[in-house]
């Protein structure tokens, strides 16, 4: 979990560059004068791929560790939490007074213990509890449905993380890059031809 947090942190800093500097898939132009107009700086920048930064090499690797990181975590709680689910309620404590929610009343006159165990399991089934049936005790667990629908939105969440990467020449048009940048950009052009 720990190792996640950092790498939200890290993917967090990483996107700076791309607020801050322009970026090749929206405007080439732009990122070509920037380069031209601070010499060293601008090609020492571009060496570390920060005209580029959805499709650099460091920020694809940030992604990949964040999802192997979100399934490192997602596999040992899913195989815990289905061995919870098969386990019955573990049986009551022996000393109830220590516990903080202790609370002790009697019988109602005219009810036996079985009755009395009777209406208190249909009680707690009614209320979503896991119930077990014992001599002189009923012992109930709340329903795992939290935990299941953590775990059944975690996968979700791996499969949101896509890895931002270049498509082939032959299915991007001979550029290297995505359609939907060559719409965005010829978008662009054909607007500053019409107002130009």
């Amino acid at each position: 979990m720990r190792a996640a947090l950092i790498l939200l942190l890290m993917l967090a800093l990483a996107i700076i560059p791309a607020s801050l500097l322009p970026q090749r898939i929206q405007d080439p132009a732009r990122v070509a004068s920037f380069i031209e107009d601070n010499g060293q700086w601008g090609e020492v920048l571009d060496t570390f791929q920060l005209f580029d930064v959805h499709s650099s090499v460091w920020f694809a690797s940030i992604y990949i560790l964040l999802m192997v990181s979100l399934v490192g975590c997602i596999l040992p709680r899913t195989r815990q939490h289905l061995r919870a689910m098969r386990q019955e309620p573990p049986k009551a404590p022996r000393r109830l007074t220590r516990m903080p929610g202790y609370a002790s009343f009697g019988p109602p006159l005219g009810t036996s213990s079985k009755e009395l165990l009777d209406a208190a399991e249909r009680l707690l089934k009614k209320r979503g509890y896991r119930t077990v049936r014992h001599p002189d005790h009923i012992a109930a667990e709340r329903v795992y449905l939290r935990e299941t629908g953590n775990l059944v939105n975690r996968p979700g969440s791996v499969r949101g993380l896509q890895v931002p990467c270049r498509r082939s020449p032959a299915r991007s048009g001979g550029d290297g890059r995505c359609p939907r940048a060559r719409r965005v950009g010829s978008c662009r052009s054909r607007r500053g031809d019409v107002g130009g």
